[in-house]
């Protein structure tokens, strides 16, 4: 019996959304798929599936010609929202403007090692500019549409992306980029793929500048905290909104307007997790958050652990996925509000969950991530006899045996042992 043409075609959807980013290989996937037979086909090129499109593998990435990059674009119906390209050397900048044109959800675009392409070159297709003096004079232009000032800020994140790091910067902070940023960001605060596009620039712009503007990340920290406020069902401003969040949340309470702001932000970052839970982009980025945050202060972590966190955490950490870095992040989530208070009556179910991921995933940051946790959970005297009960330290020395040639496991380990012992 052909099973597959009985499937629903949401069934069908549901099981290709899968396949699509951030699976590296999901232009493969995706055309596989479709290949199957007509029903698989005719799902497989369902435009939700291609509104973000990955070339970062080879050898579709070394064949990928300006015809074959059109014809992948084109299946989205101009519903392109991200674009990413990697290593393709027969993409120039002509190709990538055709490619780009009359997409007008298109909120990031990023190109690396492409010989061919340009950033003055892509930066001129999507705003007509090629530097950032012309296009944050575009920006700052009172008459400009909404969806202008989207390509604007799609078009300075592509500037932000070039390798020669300290003159991109001078050049960012001659124009007064971040400024212009802030104020659109404000401005079009109504407008989703404005307040999308601008937030991963505004994250690029934090990760270009590093320590040298500390005292200015405190905006950044708000308009990422409105953006999240402002549109909670779309997930492309949740993502973008969460990972600026996360930029400005790097350099501690320097980063952000103080702990009450802090404590505001909170629910707002849970109700993300919550509203999209498969998105392992909102995961990960939420659970960074908001490990940053409750490390830079105690009433942060209990307010967390008091709004549910630790339930949050632990649907991340036991998403059947083969990526690790989305489970990474949620353990080390898990370890940052363990001791709170309001955590501790689930601090067994923390327990058990760090222990059978670690049968899952046996990439070493994870090994690393996960002694770290149990070790909380030893060296604290609330919960160690728990820990002890479910044989968390006779895990972390079987997880340092599996490692050891790994040095940052072993220390993890020794500490966590240490803390056990203490």
């Amino acid at each position: 019996m052909d099973y597959a043409s009985t499937l629903p075609r949401e069934m069908l959807l549901k099981i290709f959304s899968g396949l699509a980013p951030p699976s590296a290989d999901s232009v493969r996937n995706l055309c596989a798929a479709a290949s199957v037979c007509p029903s698989w086909r005719e799902a497989a090129r369902e435009p939700c599936l291609w509104r973000v499109l990955w070339v970062t593998n080879a050898p579709l990435n070394e064949r990928l010609t300006g015809s074959r990059l059109r014809n992948l674009v084109a299946r989205s119906h101009n519903t392109l929202t991200r674009l990413w390209l990697d290593e393709c050397p027969l993409v120039n900048d002509a190709v990538l403007s055709r490619a780009v044109q009359q997409q007008p959800y298109l909120v990031n675009v990023s190109v690396k090692d492409c010989a061919l392409v340009t950033r003055a070159g892509l930066a001129y297709a999507l705003c007509d500019a090629e530097d950032f003096l012309e296009i944050v004079a575009q920006l700052n232009d009172p008459r400009q549409s909404v969806a202008d000032a989207q390509r604007c800020c799609v078009a300075l994140h592509t500037l932000l992306e070039a390798e020669e790091e300290e003159a991109t910067l001078a050049e960012a902070q001659a124009a007064a980029t971040l400024n212009a940023l802030l104020r659109c960001a404000a401005l079009h605060a109504a407008h989703a793929g404005v307040q999308a596009a601008c937030c991963y620039t505004l994250t690029q712009y934090v990760y270009r500048a590093q320590l040298t503007e500390v005292a200015s990340y405190p905006p950044v920290f708000q308009a990422a905290v409105a953006a999240l406020e402002a549109h909670p069902l779309v997930v492309d401003v949740q993502r973008a909104a969460l990972l600026a969040l996360l930029n400005a949340c790097c350099f501690g309470l320097e980063g952000t307007p103080g702990v009450p702001a802090l404590l505001e932000a909170i629910p707002l970052v849970l109700a993300a997790l919550r509203a999209f839970p498969t998105d392992l982009g909102v995961q990960r980025y939420g659970c960074r958050s908001l490990t940053n945050m409750s490390e830079m202060d105690a009433f942060v972590a209990e307010a967390a652990a008091a709004a549910g966190a630790m339930g949050v955490f632990l649907k991340a950490l036991n998403l059947v996925i083969t990526d690790d870095s989305t489970p990474v992040a949620a353990v080390y989530a898990i370890g940052a509000i363990a001791l709170a208070s309001a955590a501790l009556p689930q601090a067994s179910a923390g327990i058990v969950a760090v222990i059978c991921a670690l049968r899952r995933h046996e990439n070493s940051g994870f090994a690393e991530a996960a002694c770290k946790t149990l070790g909380t959970y030893l060296r604290c005297a609330a919960t160690r006899d728990r820990a002890r009960r479910l044989s968390a330290d006779f895990v972390i020395k079987g997880t340092a045996a599996a490692h050891n040639t790994n040095a940052k496991v072993k220390k993890a380990a020794e500490d966590a042992l240490k803390a056990a012992q203490a």
